[in-house]
Formats: C-alpha cells, structure tokens, sequence
C-alpha cells in the first residue's frame, strides 16, 4: 500500500510539472474550459429557479421569464 502512495506522489508530480511546460495555448484553451463548465454550472442553478413549475419564487412570472432569458444567454456563451 505504501508503494501505491508513492506512484500516486510521483505521478501527481509530474502532471503538475508537465502542465507547466505547456504552451500557452493549451493552457488558455483550459482556462476557458474551466470558465464555460462554471457558467454551465451557474446557468443550471438559475434555470432551476426560472422553470415555471418551481416554487421557489412563487407566481412572478416576469421574473421567472428574465431568469430563463438570463440562463439560456449563459448557455450560449458557453456552447453548449
């Protein structure tokens, strides 16, 4: 069990270490993978509350219109 500690050290390690060596466009590609994941992540919590069987907000319907509009500008930005 102790080897299998080391090899996940070791390896963990070199991802960090290769991630560095990368180039630049890789690396801002993964940036903005990470930022398009969140904003899916945002647009799905904010869907939740503009869905018009959700009792979260009540009967404010315009309100719940402007979430739906607010969530599905969020899922275009991030393609998906």
């Amino acid at each position: 069990m102790k080897s299998f500690f080391k090899f996940l050290f070791r390896s963990s390690i070199a991802l960090t270490q290769s991630s560095d060596s990368l180039a630049a466009y890789i690396n801002s590609i993964r940036a903005m993978m990470c930022i398009a994941m969140l904003l899916s992540f945002v647009a799905c919590i904010i869907i939740l509350f503009g869905m018009e069987c959700s009792q979260l907000l009540g009967e404010k319907v315009g309100l719940k219109q402007k979430l739906m509009r607010i969530s599905a500008v969020l899922f275009c930005i991030t393609g998906t």
